[in-house]
């Protein structure tokens, strides 16, 4: 969006909808450190940033700490993925 024309190439400011700040701090932190908390309480909205904005390192995160998630209930013989 930023290379192909579109208003967002041009413009000073970008309006992120559907991110909320904190998510989006998290996705910061990764993107300069390498690394962010992931819990079952943000893995969601972490994976659904980390889509929206194409890190695909950040996304492949997410998914894995989802199937250890789904690993731990199916051995555990609980049903559903959030398990506590």
């Amino acid at each position: 969006m930023f290379r192909s024309g579109m208003r967002e190439s041009v413009a000073c400011s970008v309006d992120l909808q559907g991110l909320e700040p904190k998510v989006f701090d998290d996705v910061l932190q990764f993107i300069y450190t390498g690394s962010t908390h992931i819990s079952s309480d943000t893995v969601e909205s972490l994976l659904e940033a980390a889509v929206m904005l194409q890190i695909r390192c950040l996304q492949d995160k997410c998914e894995s700490f989802l199937k250890k998630q789904i690993g731990m209930c199916l051995c555990s013989g609980r049903n559903g993925i959030w398990c506590k």
